[in-house]
């Protein structure tokens, strides 16, 4: 089974809207994207791993706001696979988005090393190696579009639901 990772930038009434009812969490991200109103998701797939770990160096957490931007947030919900959701307060997201935006794909270059991600044992599992420098373009692809959704949400207020499915 794959681990997934997705990002949805969401507006403050959505956000009660879940809290009322945190156990109503999958009901409400299936009617949201049935009805339109979930616009800004984001699907990281399984890029997630390799992402934070070029942000913090650390494969499981690291030091905010930078380690906020993948495992960041306080859970809710029930376990959709590998946990519940965590949200990201808007505020937090702003404060993502801007450690984010001063930080260029191009500077994280210098901290891809494909032994240090398979020591370190980054999902998915035996790639680096194999993928070297491919596996950093695909990275930092990943990258820059996770900076984009948190610009485009920090711009907006919103808070960040992220879960890994």
């Amino acid at each position: 089974m794959s681990m997934m990772a997705t990002f949805v930038a969401l507006p403050a009434p959505d956000l009660v809207v879940l809290r009322e009812d945190p156990e109503r969490v999958v009901d409400a991200l299936d009617r949201w994207r049935n009805d339109g109103s979930l616009e800004h998701v984001l699907e990281l797939g399984k890029a997630w791993h390799g992402v934070h770990f070029l942000l913090t160096g650390d494969p499981d957490g690291g030091e905010a706001p930078l380690a906020l931007a993948i495992f960041g947030g306080v859970e809710l919900g029930p376990d959709l696979g590998y946990g519940p959701l965590r949200v990201l307060e808007p505020e937090e997201v702003r404060d993502v988005s801007a450690a984010l935006a001063a930080l260029p794909a191009e500077a994280l270059r210098a901290r891809f090393s494909p032994e240090q991600f398979e020591a370190a044992e980054i999902y998915p599992f035996g790639i680096w190696a194999d993928e070297g420098a491919d596996a950093f373009t695909w990275l930092a692809d990943a990258y820059n579009a996770m900076q984009a959704h948190y610009r485009q949400a920090a711009a907006n207020g919103h808070a960040m639901l992220l879960m890994i499915t």
